[in-house]
């Protein structure tokens, strides 16, 4: 597994430059080969402090209920597993129809190439679809120097939560749960560009016993390579705060 270095980001402006040159004239729905008539797929490459590195394998759709299966074959064409469509996340929007996110951890290769994943998604009506995500094997760090430090007792509430910036990460997010709370999640962030999040006025209080993670990665969606293809997850980092 290697870590990003320029000559990645050089291969990456490439190709997405030459993908979006080939679609210039065209919409997005007819050319970005993540999508498919009933869905979205993409793969992201995970580090993880709790497991060897892998991939994090997803497919959405509002179709669900007809699918029959999801196979994933990697660039070299062999097969990297089948989604498990009994684990899923379910997406409810008033305003849209319900969708669920098909989510299964596949396992990364030694040896594994660079290229074009391809998903065949089966109809339960026999109809087949194609999707396609470029997964390019770099191994985003995790994040470290947090501050406040792991286990910190403060004695006021923090006005923000920070860490060292990643090489290679162009957006974090952060998620804020309540310990006293069983450890019910109380914030998302927003993607945010800098590592420092400011943490809104009141979520933390006196007496508090809170945790927090950090999720880094590369990109917030390309044709090339879906919503994004690089991310790690810190482990779990906490703090409380005196009465």
């Amino acid at each position: 597994m290697r870590q990003s270095g320029k000559p990645i980001l050089v291969i990456f402006a490439i190709l997405l430059c030459a993908l979006r040159a080939s679609a210039q004239t065209l919409s997005i729905e007819n050319t970005d080969p993540h999508y498919t008539g009933v869905g979205f797929f993409d793969i992201h490459v995970c580090n993880w402090p709790d497991r060897p590195p892998f991939y994090m394998a997803l497919f959405s759709s509002t179709r669900y209920a007809n699918i029959a299966s999801i196979h994933i074959y990697r660039a070299d064409g062999s097969s990297a597993g089948e989604l498990n469509l009994n684990l899923f996340r379910s997406v409810h929007d008033p305003a849209k129809t319900d969708k669920r996110v098909f989510i299964t951890q596949l396992p990364i290769l030694k040896d594994v190439t660079d290229g074009w994943f391809t998903a065949i998604i089966k109809m339960k009506d026999g109809r087949e679809f194609t999707a396609k995500d470029y997964v390019i094997h770099t191994l985003m760090p995790i994040a470290h120097d947090p501050l406040p430090a792991d286990k910190s007792e403060l004695t006021d509430s923090p006005v923000s939560l920070s860490w060292a910036a990643i090489p290679g990460a162009r957006y974090y997010q952060v998620f804020v749960r309540d310990k006293w709370d069983d450890d019910r999640k109380i914030f998302t962030s927003p993607l945010i560009a800098k590592p420092v999040l400011t943490l809104p006025t009141g979520l933390i209080k006196r007496g508090g016993n809170y945790s927090w993670v950090i999720h880094a990665r590369d990109s917030d969606g390309t044709m090339l390579l879906g919503d994004f293809n690089d991310g790690s997850l810190s482990g779990s980092l906490t703090f409380s705060v005196a009465q």
